[in-house]
């Protein structure tokens, strides 16, 4: 996912709780990318979108995040949110270009490197 998460048997029974859904972006049968929606808050969360490295920078996360808020819709949503890591630059270029506006910091996200 976009924070490097990595998921664990609890990470993924949570995501298939009631109230959340997850699915795949796919491209000639392979699967690309994820995203995780959260649809238990009165404003709903896209929680994760992520595509693989190699298929970056051709217009699939903004297919992926269309459609996720596609998805919002058809459940009757009129908006949602999302966060997103503040080193995170095209991803937040793109949120901005797809209507989103910056709401504020929830906390700091620190970039940790070996010794």
């Amino acid at each position: 996912m976009p924070n490097s998460a990595t998921y664990g048997p609890r990470d993924l029974d949570r995501a298939l709780e009631e109230g959340h859904r997850c699915g795949f972006a796919v491209v000639n049968g392979v699967p690309v990318g994820v995203y995780e929606l959260d649809l238990t808050q009165e404003v709903p969360e896209i929680e994760g979108i992520a595509l693989q490295k190699d298929v970056r920078g051709q217009g699939l996360g903004r297919e992926l995040l269309w459609g996720t808020m596609a998805l919002l819709a058809e459940a009757g949503f009129d908006r949602c949110k999302l966060l997103v890591a503040s080193d995170n630059e095209s991803a937040f270029s793109l949120y901005r270009r797809t209507s989103f506006k910056a709401a504020g910091i929830r906390s700091k996200w620190f970039r940790m490197l070996p010794n």
